[in-house]
């Protein structure tokens, strides 16, 4: 009868310990191929496509979800000792999210700021506005209108209107306020225009009901400066006087309306 060799416990854990460093290395000898990591090719892609938020911060999503599957992908990499590839590539695309979430970031915090600073400025034109109404000095409030309005409302118009319609009716205006909600954009033809529009509330000396006036006031900004561009009904576009013909005040007079909005 033939002796069989038998291999102790410890010889055989020996060589179950060198086949799982041989799993782990197959391949890497002289070919020196490994996989690529799936999340860091995942991760390239949406640092490209976080391009998209530069059109709007609702895309900010694709960069975010980037960051995320980024940092799985490199502690995948990490783990596989070797095994995987993508380390540059998951790098890469990390890159490119983290700076176009960033840009977009810092445009919406600009424009959020811009904003800010619009609605301030057009509380303050409407205010001073009607403050120089009240002291019936219509040249300073007439100076406050867009160049457009003044090419198609004299002075004289202007003046005529508060004169001969509204203080027969309502009296003179004792202040003019906005509600505090505007409506701002860009002109679509010139970055470098920008529209606004909001409603005001309109006191005056004989206020029907105990209540303003309202007026919807459109703004425009060009030459580095908001100006009051409409007031609503007040002083209508095909109100502008033929030539030659006597000035007249735009409408008839103001109606009162609740203060709205």
């Amino acid at each position: 009868m033939s002796h069989i060799p038998t291999s102790s416990p410890d010889t055989r854990l020996d060589n179950l310990s060198k086949l799982h460093r041989m799993s782990r290395t197959a391949g890497l000898g002289s070919t020196d191929y490994a996989a690529i990591n799936v999340a860091a090719v995942i991760t390239a892609v949406l640092g490209a496509a976080s391009l998209l938020a530069m059109v709007t911060p609702f895309f900010l999503v694709i960069p975010v979800a980037g960051v995320i599957v980024g940092i799985i992908a490199l502690k995948q990499l990490k783990a596989s000792s070797g095994t995987q590839k993508g380390f540059l590539i998951a790098i890469l695309g990390l890159v490119a999210c983290f700076a176009f979430s960033a840009s977009t970031g810092y445009k919406a915090y600009a424009a959020f700021q811009q904003e800010r600073t619009d609605e301030a400025t057009l509380s303050a034109l409407i205010q001073s506005f009607g403050n120089k109404l009240a002291a019936s000095e219509y040249s300073g409030a007439y100076a406050l209108l867009d160049a457009r309005f003044r090419d198609r409302v004299s002075l004289s118009q202007f003046e005529n209107f508060f004169k001969q319609m509204m203080i027969p009716y309502v009296g003179n205006v004792k202040s003019i306020e906005s509600n505090g909600h505007f409506f701002i954009e860009e002109a679509a033809d010139d970055a470098s225009i920008r529209r606004g529009q909001g409603f005001a509330l309109v006191t005056v000396e004989k206020n029907p009901g105990n209540q303003p006036l309202r007026v919807e006031v459109t703004y425009r900004y060009a030459a580095d400066q908001w100006k009051i561009f409409n007031l609503g009904e007040w002083f209508p576009a095909q109100a502008a006087a033929a030539p030659g013909a006597p000035d007249q005040p735009a409408m008839n007079p103001a109606q009162p309306q609740g203060p709205g909005l």
